[in-house]
């Protein structure tokens, strides 16, 4: 999560969904703020008592228990990703295509069962939604068309011309070419992560519809 009192603008960091690439463009904006990002909330003791220690991937809702109305007119926005890009993403980023198939990573996850650096790969409606359903950021944008939307944002916040580039990105082939051998982990993924898929209008071979 990135936050800056300058810019008045929070950005919801999501795992594997082009997260270090935006912060690498933005963090120049936050560096004098008081909201510090760490590996998990309960480290604040490496911080004076005035700052706000999160999780560097916090959900916004994690982030409002820290007060419901300080973030009042702060722009908030997070990316989304394909659910089944992202799994590979996850795959080849955690090392787990050194210790195990595709397919049994893909079991594995969608059952739960944590596995070598990864706990669980949550849904990313949670990042973004309250438990009530309702929406917490003002812009969602989408990984596929990711330097447009890093545009508008951009625009919106006066921020300037932006260079978005490419930081701690995995290398592998179209993420279709994992599923072709065994078909059944397309409705495997679409079963277990089939809220993201729905509210956010994701399609197997594809990107995101809207």
């Amino acid at each position: 999560m990135l936050i800056s009192d300058e810019k008045k603008f929070i950005f919801c960091h999501i795992p594997k969904n082009a997260g270090i690439s935006i912060c690498s463009s933005l963090k120049k904006f936050s560096a004098n703020g008081k909201w510090k990002v760490g590996d998990s909330l309960g480290i604040s003791s490496r911080f004076p008592p005035t700052t706000h220690l999160l999780s560097a991937h916090a959900t916004m809702e994690e982030l409002y228990s820290f007060t419901s109305n300080l973030f009042e007119g702060y722009y908030k926005f997070g990316v989304v990703r394909n659910s089944w890009d992202r799994l590979v993403s996850f795959y080849h980023y955690s090392g787990e295509s050194h210790r195990r198939t595709f397919a049994s990573f893909i079991d594995r996850t969608c059952e739960g069962i944590p596995q070598h650096n990864i706990n669980r790969v949550r849904a990313q409606k949670c990042y973004l939604f309250g438990k009530d359903g309702n929406i917490l950021v003002d812009k969602i944008c989408s990984f596929d068309n990711l330097e447009k939307d890093f545009g508008v944002i951009c625009e919106h916040l006066k921020l300037g011309d932006l260079q978005l580039g490419k930081k701690n990105s995995t290398i592998h082939k179209p993420y279709t070419d994992y599923y072709e051998k065994e078909p059944r982990l397309i409705e495997k993924v679409r079963t277990s992560y089939c809220e993201d898929i729905e509210l956010f209008g994701f399609i197997y071979g594809g990107g995101r519809i809207r």
